[in-house]
């Protein structure tokens, strides 16, 4: 499995199917939307790294990290961390 494929699942989802996970369609997703976008999609097992059922504060930042490290350096360039401000 690669860095992208761990930490970065999401880049995989349509976005064009936002309406299909905001099932109330307000334009938001709410808690339990979310909640059902994340097992769906199997978001938090690859953000769970020692496989404990909890994403521990150390495996969110490490995934929010990767999230945003575009070219996977290990740094955020000013134009990565841009995109994290948008």
């Amino acid at each position: 499995m690669t860095t992208s494929q761990l930490y970065r699942p999401y880049k995989d989802l349509d976005y064009n199917q936002y309406t299909y996970w905001d099932q109330d369609k307000d334009g938001r997703l709410d808690n339990n939307e979310v909640k059902t976008l994340v097992e769906k999609t199997g978001l938090y097992e690859k953000w769970d790294t020692n496989q404990d059922k909890r994403v521990d504060t150390e495996e969110f930042a490490r995934g929010t990290f990767m999230a945003y490290d575009d070219n996977n350096d290990g740094a955020l360039s000013l134009e990565e961390w841009k995109n994290v401000l948008r």
